[in-house]
């Protein structure tokens, strides 16, 4: 879907000095990249214990109608099936959660059922979340063999993939080229543990993924609760772009640049843009497709350090309180999806009040972490993708600093 990515290669093969630099730059500010995230592009596959690729369907149970495909259960906890089919397909049209599914999306399964996926497009996979796939462990502790399956050969109805479940749990799984598009679903045997697949999907670096696996536990009513915040969705208009000025300051240097977001298409819920970065006089210009919410994880998963997923960032502390001017209040590390780069617990958000940056009037926070030595000072605009200006200090020192220098607007 999405187009190769220079990554800091010299063309043979080498590491150059700016993807050194950019690469310390993204660590050196891991913490305020709250929403930002990458996909997994690999077909890697593994039959696992207990699979078999083959268009033998066993008799499965019919699937209620009461939520649209993408976010419908199959059985209950009193009403454990003794196997079952999904299909793994791409609806006309969004019916309510996401035109690439898995339907039934959540499947109650008894100890040793099994579960047939029919593909009936030839792009799909099913592969669990797990470590051997490059993802979080989201399945039951103690299984031997996680299983991916490998691309269906063909469209033709029957087409698919089967698993037999033999340890209890809940099972999380993905589409490997539609993960960002948040085709996920859930398998629970027998009786739902304590684990992985039952804890607020946080570790998903997929938005979209993660918003999907969010709400399945919520409809099958297991799982914990999850604090994390949305940031509202923002719809693209073709031709709009934003120009910032970047700096990022790492004890290997210091990176100065001008970075390009420009929306080049736009057709339904499809989305391309092209992203220019200007630095030490050389200019790099890639292109990337997704969806008006699945674009910011395309350009993420390619870019070597992403600015834009950086200044979405203030957008989600913006949701998560009033910005009213000279007020104050308190945020929660848990409320970041990315909490686990986070080295703060709580943090104090002060309201400086409405402010103006080239132009673009907005409204001016900083964040205050109640235990650690460090200020994000932030300004967001109404209906903006991205925030107006963005500074963090450690310890007196700026360490980055993105300014909205330039924008078209549609």
């Amino acid at each position: 879907m999405d187009s190769p990515a220079d990554g800091g290669n010299d063309g043979t093969g080498r590491v150059t000095r700016r993807r050194v630099l950019l690469t310390s730059a993204t660590v050196a500010t891991a913490g305020v990249l709250a929403g930002c995230s990458s996909g997994d592009g690999s077909d890697d596959s593994s039959d696992g214990g207990g699979s078999t690729s083959s268009g033998d369907t066993p008799e499965a149970t019919e699937t209620p109608n009461s939520t649209p495909p993408g976010a419908d259960i199959l059985g209950g906890p009193d009403d454990l099936q003794s196997s079952a089919e999904v299909r793994a397909t791409v609806l006309e049209e969004d019916q309510g959660a996401g035109r690439y599914v898995f339907t039934p999306a959540v499947v109650w399964l008894e100890p040793g059922g099994t579960v047939f996926w029919n593909f009936e497009e030839t792009d799909h996979t099913v592969t669990v979340y797990h470590p051997q796939y490059d993802k979080p462990n989201r399945i039951p502790e103690g299984v031997e063999t996680p299983f991916s399956s490998e691309f269906a050969s063909s469209g033709e109805p029957g087409t698919g993939f089967n698993f037999v479940f033999d340890v209890e749990g809940v099972w999380n799984y993905f589409c490997k080229p539609h993960e960002d598009r948040g085709m996920a679903g859930m398998v629970i045997v027998g009786e739902p543990q304590g684990g992985g697949g039952t804890a607020p999907p946080t570790d998903v670096e997929s938005a979209n993924a993660s918003e999907k696996l969010a709400r399945l536990l919520e409809v099958a009513d297991i799982g914990e609760s999850s604090d994390v915040v949305d940031i509202p969705r923002y719809e693209f208009s073709e031709g709009e772009s934003y120009t910032f000025e970047t700096l990022f300051r790492t004890n290997d240097g210091t990176r100065e640049s001008t970075e390009t977001w420009r929306v080049t298409a736009v057709d339904g819920d499809d989305v391309t843009v092209e992203v220019t970065s200007e630095v030490d006089g050389e200019t790099t210009t890639q292109t990337f497709s997704g969806t008006h919410e699945t674009i910011y994880d395309a350009a993420a998963r390619q870019l070597t350090f992403d600015a834009f997923s950086v200044a979405r960032s203030p957008l989600r502390v913006a949701e998560m309180g009033d910005l009213s001017t000279g007020n104050s209040f308190t945020v929660q590390r848990s409320q970041f999806p990315n909490q686990d780069t986070i080295d703060w617990s709580t943090a104090t958000v002060e309201v400086a009040g409405e402010t103006t940056f080239n132009g673009v009037t907005c409204t001016e926070f900083t964040l205050r972490p109640d235990d650690a030595d460090q200020t994000q000072t932030a300004c967001v605009a109404d209906d903006y993708p991205f925030a107006v200006s963005l500074r963090v200090e450690q310890a007196g020192t700026t360490t980055m600093e993105l300014t909205l220098t330039d924008s078209a607007r549609r």
